[in-house]
């Protein structure tokens, strides 16, 4: 018997494997991306019932495939379930656009623990409701960071216009532009689910 592997997880994608059965994408720091099959997920006294959900996040445990890419799921310790997405339909939207990401820039089982990391605080940020234009540029700077992509800043200075322009609105689009020009630049594809983001309120004088 194959002895199982451990990592922590946040689940980026289920579907249906049978009636009873699902097949589950997970980001792990460790491992990178794993799929597994979980056995059994939606029958009524499966451990795994209620535990398997989008973005749910905790330590899981599986064993190793002998001749596929596909894993044994063996259990999940879950720890945080994200509940507040499902709220709003715009933070579901900024979710599918960390794992269009996520899955962009990443190969199945290569480990990349900064990529988990940048993953794991953006998601808790759209939890939060951080859902605007400041938020998106940072989101997608830090991927670029990630990624060794970013602009080389040497100054001081530049670093402070920099973060100066993410938070003044006649600045913004100017760097969503930019920032979304280096990733599709990267990714040689467009960015096809890049999401709306909340403008700040305007008072009357």
């Amino acid at each position: 018997m194959r002895p199982a592997e451990k990592d922590e997880g946040i689940i980026l994608r289920r579907y249906k494997y049978s009636e009873t059965s699902l097949i589950v994408h997970w980001l792990t720091p460790d491992k990178g991306r794993v799929k597994t099959l979980a056995k059994g997920a939606m029958g009524p006294k499966s451990v795994f019932r209620g535990k398997l959900d989008l973005f749910y996040q905790g330590e899981v445990l599986w064993t190793r495939s002998g001749h596929s890419d596909l894993h044994m799921l063996k259990d999940f310790l879950l720890r945080e379930t994200h509940s507040t997405l499902a709220k709003e339909i715009r933070r579901l939207e900024w979710g599918a656009y960390l794992v269009e990401l996520t899955e962009t820039v990443s190969e199945i089982e290569i480990p990349s623990p900064e990529l988990y990391v940048w993953f794991a605080r953006y998601l808790k940020n759209i939890s939060m409701g951080l859902l605007t234009a400041e938020a998106l540029i940072q989101l997608e700077y830090d991927l670029l960071r990630v990624l060794g992509l970013e602009p080389v800043l040497e100054l001081e200075e530049q670093k402070a216009v920099i973060h100066q322009n993410m938070m003044n609105p006649a600045k913004q689009g100017e760097l969503l532009n930019w920032s979304r020009r280096a990733l599709e630049s990267h990714l040689h594809r467009k960015l096809t689910r890049r999401p709306l983001f909340k403008k700040p309120p305007v008072f009357d004088s």
